[in-house]
């Protein structure tokens, strides 16, 4: 089995995301038939900023049934003034 990985860089601007709508989830078992995606996000942020507006948008959209944080950074290896949160995700 072989995995193709991906590097995308990107910039979102939350307060221009509208919410995301709230629906029924239609199933809550995971089976082998299920199309279960883990996917990793790395964001980068001021130093300022609190993880939690991130978390709490990440949250929102439906199809993401589990979220953890595995990697929180700031050091000499990013912009001054910056750091850097890692999401696993469960897409669903």
């Amino acid at each position: 089995m072989s995995e193709t990985n991906y590097l995308t860089y990107g910039t979102i601007n939350l307060d221009s995301i509208p919410a995301f709508p709230k629906k029924s989830p239609s199933s809550t078992f995971e089976t082998l038939q299920d199309q279960i995606l883990w996917r990793d996000f790395s964001f980068v942020l001021d130093k300022t900023s609190s993880y939690n507006v991130l978390w709490e948008a990440i949250k929102t959209v439906e199809e993401i049934k589990d979220i953890h944080v595995f990697d929180l950074y700031a050091g000499d290896k990013i912009e001054s003034g910056k750091k850097s949160c890692a999401f696993s995700t469960k897409i669903v």
